[in-house]
């Protein structure tokens, strides 16, 4: 701003200082603005840290609960195997003995046909089919238990892919928004020796 001719020195003195002290005002709001900036910046770089920790701790709880039920899932495919091993164990020596039993039930018919009567023969054969029929039901219970047990390790997995699914998802948002926080100016040297003093 120029002075008026004809103004004195006190005045021009007076609206010299006037003019600085607008400038020096101006300039600390600036001042100010920058301030309130940068610790904006700060801020929403301590959010983004805690965004990070949050999902880092998220993975780990994730990770821990999948070993737990896989291991759980192990033990007790290793208890299914055993049953089933059993079973068919069972199976063979019933076989064994139903063969061994053929074998001898017919030295008996043959050597004791007069002595016996023919309707004890049915009555083995039924009780062998009972027997056999009761083996195949217990196969059966198994068989749809290791079914079950499939099923919730398949369901478990796809759990698993869902949830990696979505910290992949987070580690993104959490990478743009560490980018779009670290895009912001951050003060230079000189502007924090500026701003300090």
């Amino acid at each position: 701003m120029e002075l008026p001719e004809n103004c004195t020195d006190s005045e021009a003195r007076l609206i010299e200082n006037t003019q600085k002290i607008e400038l020096l005002s101006e300039i600390n709001e600036v001042l100010h603005e920058r301030q309130r900036v940068v610790q904006k910046h700060n801020v929403l770089l301590q959010k983004v840290n805690q965004l990070q920790n949050q999902v880092q701790e998220a993975h780990l709880r994730v990770q821990s609960l999948w070993e737990e039920n896989i291991n759980n899932l192990k033990e007790k495919n290793l208890t299914l195997e055993k049953e089933l091993k059993g079973l068919r164990d069972q199976i063979a020596q019933a076989v064994e003995q139903q063969s061994k039993g053929q074998v001898f039930k017919l030295n008996d018919l043959a050597h004791e046909s007069s002595t016996r009567h023919k309707a004890d023969v049915p009555s083995r054969k039924a009780n062998y089919k009972i027997i056999a029929s009761r083996l195949q039901d217990e196969i059966k219970v198994l068989r749809t238990r290791l079914n079950k047990t499939k099923l919730k390790l398949l369901s478990e997995m796809k759990r698993k892919e869902e949830v990696e699914k979505e910290v992949r998802i987070l580690r993104s948002s959490m990478s743009k928004r560490s980018n779009s926080a670290s895009s912001l100016h951050s003060p230079t040297p000189e502007e924090q020796n500026s701003l300090e003093t």
